[in-house]
């Protein structure tokens, strides 16, 4: 609606005058000092009214053109949300070339990390304050271990014509395939939910999200629905119980081997829900090496237990965080496989609530001094089922299924004969 009300009053401006000889000439209805009002208005809409006088000598086609290139800046970013979303995220445009991504990239737009400018083994990432702070926030405690070394972020340089998007940074943190010859990658998305509440609180039901989900499966609307639409948060719901999200509380994202490696059968990891897709999926990736399937299997371990006795875990809402497994094809590397947990542009810390009579009761010995204005932490269980405004999000649900099937006899049978390729399932994008 802001857009809307900021471009009408642009075709005030654009319409108070009219082209002679190429040149705008004011109206006769128009005066000069009404055009410069309706272009002071714009200015004043966008929060520019602090330069709207050093305009005030110009033409009204320089002051319009110089306000269009303001919202050309101001909204470019906002510009990924329409249709042509990952044609533009995958374009530089500092240079208008196509982005690549970077070798062992297994999630994420092309061009979303740069080495350019930093230390060898380490990386920016262009991303929210929101994972920013995230990492500030972990610095010190038992989850530091867990997630990348971090070495800080500064403000993203706005392109020409932009202005300085305060929501976004680049964070400075270690490559997690350096030392890597070869590395072999895979993304897991973790949770049964990977959605924000705040995604979906609109109750406004969309014909268009209907067609996708008819796209995917002619059978999934009723007839209801096909006529007025679903919300947002059903058709979310469809497309996390396609996969394992729904089932074990943990997808595939993605998995990326090099050339070296056994030939990866084409399939949509993110349509597998079932132990035997999974294991066979897993036994592939670690391509029958025993030795890397423990290894990994190891830090599984270490990052659940470490998570189960974090303070800090059980205050943080983890929604669209990944763990990332990476180790080098080349057996002769001395790189110990490894797994980080990483993607936080949507963990929160929750805010704290107020102390009700259970939690007084459960905490008895506590003194009321002692609680800061009465409130305590929000803590989760990360177990519990979700519900509307609960924040649970199925995080260390999905970790212990992830530690169980790793762990099962079937992925260790499979681990001793060649991996049999998943069902090929035919390739479906969500776009939301």
């Amino acid at each position: 609606a802001g857009s809307r009300k900021v471009k009408q009053s642009m075709r005030v401006v654009k319409d108070s005058g009219k082209a002679v000889g190429g040149k705008m000439v004011e109206g006769a209805a128009f005066t000069r000092a009404r055009v410069r009002n309706n272009t002071l208005l714009v200015m004043q809409s966008l929060g520019l009214g602090a330069i709207a006088d050093a305009l005030g000598t110009e033409t009204v086609l320089q002051r319009t053109s110089k306000v269009q290139a303001v919202l050309r800046g101001r909204h470019a970013r906002s510009a990924m949300k329409a249709k042509d979303k990952s044609a533009w995220a995958d374009m530089d445009t500092a240079t208008g070339q196509k982005k690549e991504k970077m070798a062992g990239q297994a999630g994420g737009h092309p061009g979303t990390f740069k080495t350019d400018g930093v230390p060898e083994g380490q990386l920016l990432k262009e991303t929210s304050t929101t994972e920013a702070r995230l990492y500030q926030l972990v610095q010190g405690t038992e989850m530091q271990t867990l997630m990348p070394a971090y070495f800080g972020s500064s403000p993203v340089a706005p392109m020409p014509g932009e202005l300085t998007d305060t929501r976004l940074v680049m964070v400075q943190f270690q490559n997690l395939t350096a030392g890597c010859k070869r590395p072999c990658v895979m993304d897991i998305k973790m949770g049964v939910r990977t959605f924000l509440e705040s995604e979906v609180q609109n109750s406004k039901r969309r014909k268009d999200l209907v067609e996708k989900m008819m796209k995917v499966d002619p059978n999934a609307a009723t007839e209801e629905e096909k006529e007025f639409g679903v919300t947002k948060l059903r058709y979310m719901q469809f497309r996390e119980q396609r996969s394992s999200t729904h089932t074990h509380g943990w997808r595939i994202e993605a998995i990326v081997l090099p050339e070296s490696a056994k030939p990866m059968p084409k399939i949509d990891t993110k349509t597998l829900n079932s132990d035997v897709e999974l294991c066979k999926t897993v036994a592939i990736y670690v391509q029958q090496r025993e030795g890397v399937r423990a290894a990994l299997l190891a830090r599984l371990q270490e990052i659940l237990q470490t998570l189960e006795n974090s303070e800090l875990f059980h205050r943080l809402e983890m929604i669209g965080s990944s763990i990332l497994f990476v180790y080098d094809d080349d057996e002769s590397s001395d790189f110990t496989p490894k797994a980080w947990m990483i993607d936080f542009a949507k963990t929160i810390e929750l805010p704290k609530i107020d102390a009700d009579d259970e939690w007084w009761e459960l905490n008895r010995h506590s003194s009321k001094n002692s609680v800061n204005n009465y409130t305590v932490p929000h803590e989760l269980s990360h177990i519990a089922r979700w519900e509307p405004q609960n924040h649970e999000d199925g995080y260390l649900l999905g970790l212990s299924s992830l530690v169980d099937l790793w762990g099962s006899d079937r992925t260790q049978t499979l681990m001793n004969k060649e991996g049999e390729p998943p069902t090929e399932i035919s390739l479906t994008q969500f776009y939301i």
